[in-house]
């Protein structure tokens, strides 16, 4: 049995995945942020806002 797939399944489909992707790196940069100011702030560990498996610094 053939499975079609329209122009339009294909197109939601590919705004889904456009939209993870936006997503996911939104993410990482926001995180990026949090660990730049953690660093700026002097701040480590306890008093770290960024959660320490974000922190490659930091071994767990």
């Amino acid at each position: 049995m053939e499975v079609r797939t329209s122009k339009l399944d294909l197109d939601a489909k590919v705004k889904n995945n456009m939209d993870h992707r936006r997503s996911v790196l939104a993410s990482l940069v926001k995180r990026v942020y949090i660990l730049e100011r953690d660093r700026q702030q002097h701040r480590h560990e306890s008093q770290a806002l960024a959660p320490s498996w974000a922190n490659p610094s930091i071994s767990n």
